[in-house]
């Protein structure tokens, strides 16, 4: 069973553009009108905001993590596949931040 947990921190990473992967999820145009921090946040979220676990005992109780559409707000209910997961951009997905713990994730047809 595969496991995503979130983490969430102020860190922010300097760069002078921003990284290519936020055009996977955002428009230009949005992200043109963003200033620096909010960039360097969401660059931040790509790397360094979660990491995968394989066996997590808990994982009957774990919410599924879903793809969502960023500019209608609609959320995609098909299970993560393995070529998603070479490729993972985790802002491409529905998930909930708690600042003051770790949040788990079950990925697709896992476990």
């Amino acid at each position: 069973m595969l496991i995503l947990g979130i983490l969430i921190t102020s860190y922010s990473i300097a760069q002078d553009s921003y990284n290519t992967r936020l055009n996977e999820v955002f428009e230009t145009e949005y992200i043109q009108s963003l200033d620096e921090n909010n960039i360097k946040t969401l660059e931040f979220e790509l790397d360094h905001s979660y990491f995968i676990l394989d066996d997590f005992e808990k994982n009957e109780y774990l919410p599924e993590l879903f793809k969502r559409n960023f500019s209608t707000k609609e959320i995609i209910e098909e299970p993560i596949s393995s070529s998603d997961l070479l490729n993972f951009n985790v802002l491409k997905y529905s998930y909930k931040k708690n600042y003051n713990n770790r949040t788990y994730y079950k990925l697709g047809n896992t476990g």
